[in-house]
């Protein structure tokens, strides 16, 4: 599948090392050396299955994302349902890069190990869910405005009268609102447009950064489940 990602321009930088020829030519002899399996009919693939332990994980992860998808729909849910097979194949891409930079005559990997897996799931955090928000969310709307419709989907699926800023930042999982400024800033959106209240209330200590939820927020979507709403 195409990765597609968008990032940020970065200003050009001189290089601070080069990469060894001969470790390259080294790791591209061992990855062309790879065969399929055979059989009576002829060229096989050869199954790789997670090991025990990045089984655990990935089922692990994938309960996670199962969650956190909730909170996300059009293009960006589309492009993340996608994410769990597109995280095997990376896991599996990661587990054969680190094998071809053995020493030759090391046995060609029969598993995906706990450490591909959790590579794989790392790049997947931290930089594809981030690109697929960018990519195929509404790029034309100002970031703000984006996130304050992932959060409005997020409070709107979960039935929340409150939130609080950190907690979403730490638990909802939400793309994109990763930092309490970015949630305080999408939650200023709805605040403007009367989604939320922020809630002044003294609390002694720290500032919690707490909204109310309107009411009528949950009226309109009860109506809209009864058939009420059009």
């Amino acid at each position: 599948r195409f990765i597609f990602a968008w990032p940020d321009p970065l200003p050009p930088s001189r290089p601070k090392a080069s990469a060894s020829s001969e470790f390259i030519r080294h790791a591209f002899t061992k990855l062309v050396s790879l065969r399929p399996g055979r059989d009576d009919g002829g060229d096989v693939p050869i199954l790789m299955r997670l090991d025990s332990a990045a089984a655990d994980d990935f089922q692990e992860w994938r309960m996670d994302h199962a969650n956190q998808s909730r909170g996300v729909s059009g293009m960006v849910e589309s492009a993340w349902g996608k994410l769990p097979g597109l995280l095997l194949r990376l896991a599996m891409v990661f587990e054969l890069g680190m094998w071809a930079t053995e020493p030759l005559g090391t046995p060609e990997p029969s598993e995906v190990s706990q450490q591909a897996i959790l590579r794989a799931i790392g790049f997947v955090e931290s930089y594809l869910k981030p690109m697929a928000d960018r990519v195929y969310g509404d790029a034309a709307r100002p970031v703000n405005e984006r996130h304050a419709m992932t959060l409005a989907r997020w409070i709107a699926h979960n039935g929340r009268t409150r939130i609080n800023a950190r907690d979403v930042k730490r638990s909802a999982g939400l793309p994109g609102l990763r930092d309490v400024a970015a949630v305080e800033a999408a939650a200023a959106v709805l605040v403007e447009a009367g989604w939320l209240r922020a809630d002044e209330a003294p609390s002694g200590g720290r500032p919690r950064k707490d909204y109310l939820v309107n009411p009528k927020v949950g009226n309109l979507l009860e109506g809209r489940s009864n058939g009420d709403g059009g």
